[in-house]
């Protein structure tokens, strides 16, 4: 996902989006390393420049599936906010994976509620679901 920088929240809000995007990372992990298919994951997520050739190299390194699916959450846990909504793109842009985006979606927007600005959630939700309103945001989250 493209932010350009006067999108950003505030630092203390991106600290808070960033943790609460590890959060989700990690009470899903169980799902995400049994449903990912990590090689077209990550060849996606190389392709949009949120991975380098050597988190590539790194992630499909390790012998098995649940393995390199550990290994790119840890990555992606270390590389900021803008790499889970680049994340969730790929997943719902790639076959197979929509259930598991599907799963993800309204954490994402409870995520999106709690720490983003309302600019930097329609951004985010535009690259998700298409024409996404704030109040989408709200309503997901349980509070609209």
């Amino acid at each position: 996902v493209k932010v350009r920088r006067c999108d950003l929240p505030s630092t203390r809000k991106r600290r808070n989006m960033e943790e609460k995007y590890k959060d989700v990372l990690e009470n899903h992990l169980d799902d995400i390393c049994d449903k990912l298919d990590t090689e077209v994951v990550v060849k996606r997520l190389k392709r949009a420049g949120v991975l380098h050739k050597r988190d590539e190299e790194f992630i499909l390194s390790h012998r098995t599936a649940y393995d390199r699916n550990e290994k790119l959450v840890d990555v992606l846990k270390k590389l900021g906010e803008r790499a889970f909504p680049s994340f969730m793109v790929v997943l719902r842009e790639t076959t197979g994976h929509l259930g598991l985006a599907s799963e993800l979606v309204p954490v994402t927007c409870e995520v999106l509620w709690l720490t983003a600005s309302q600019r930097q959630a329609a951004v985010v939700l535009h690259e998700l679901n298409g024409q996404v309103l704030f109040g989408d945001v709200q309503n997901a989250a349980g509070r609209g």
